[in-house]
């Protein structure tokens, strides 16, 4: 029986070699350098969420190889494979870096210096507040700019959140009168992946959910939480204080 260390290592083999045959079909590589970028790639995919930024400049990198669509789709969906996601997802990384990769480099690592992740979705604002800033002022102290780039973009996200948490969510009726009902944060949070949920299960018959959903907890856990020892639980179904449809339940209201 392999280790998981030979397993992972098996891997990245295979789409080592499933890109090389990608490379044949749609590479004019004469002098190796896809090879090189393949490589790369393959080599960075372990620790490849330390830095979607770094990631996405070598998937760039390799791309430019490629002389049609077709075939950055074929290696676009092999690297997906390996990661355990789609084809799309590899071209949004690549978009992403070189949505941020525009700016200097001198802000660039000005951003990973304060812990941003340059072409992160959740840091996508940060950027968008460095492109629309003077260049030449970005360029004369990109520290100063990086710096007011984050603290506006933390601020519009706190902004938002307080405007979330006291934005009513819906309206009852209780002896009459019309009271505005507040959900916590933590009962719309829950209610969002119950939401998720039940959409992911809306196919699978009724006795299949609960174990289709232990099944893809189990992986996630696995892959994402890097939690690979096992956890014994008891589940014990309770009753919502909100309906089906997000609203509280007017007994909880009143």
């Amino acid at each position: 029986m392999k280790n998981s260390g030979n397993t992972k290592s098996d891997k990245l083999s295979e789409l080592s070699a499933l890109l090389n045959e990608v490379e044949a079909e749609h590479v004019d590589n004469n002098d190796g350098g896809a090879h090189g970028a393949r490589e790369a790639i393959v080599k960075a995919l372990p620790a490849f969420r330390q830095s979607r930024y770094a990631f996405g400049k070598l998937l760039a990198d390799y791309k430019v190889f490629f002389i049609g669509e077709r075939g950055w789709g074929d290696a676009s969906k092999a690297i997906g494979g390996a990661l355990g996601c789609d084809a799309r997802t590899i071209c949004r990384i690549v978009e992403d870096y070189g949505r941020a990769s525009q700016l200097p480099v001198e802000v660039i690592n000005e951003l990973v210096a304060l812990g941003i992740d340059p072409a992160a979705k959740k840091n996508e604002a940060a950027i968008s507040n460095l492109v629309t800033m003077d260049p030449p002022a970005v360029k004369a102290d990109p520290k100063k700019a990086a710096a007011v780039a984050v603290e506006k973009m933390n601020a519009t996200k706190a902004e938002k959140k307080a405007k979330a948490a006291t934005k009513p969510v819906q309206t009852v009726s209780v002896t009459g009168d019309t009271e505005i009902v507040l959900l916590k944060h933590e009962e719309k949070q829950r209610f969002d992946i119950r939401m998720k949920i039940r959409s992911a299960l809306t196919n699978i018959p009724d006795d299949g959910k609960l174990a289709e959903l232990i099944a893809a907890l189990e992986e996630e856990m696995y892959e994402v939480w890097s939690q690979h020892e096992p956890v014994r639980i008891t589940i014990t179904p309770r009753a919502s204080a909100l309906t089906l449809d997000g609203r509280r339940k007017l007994e909880e209201a009143a």
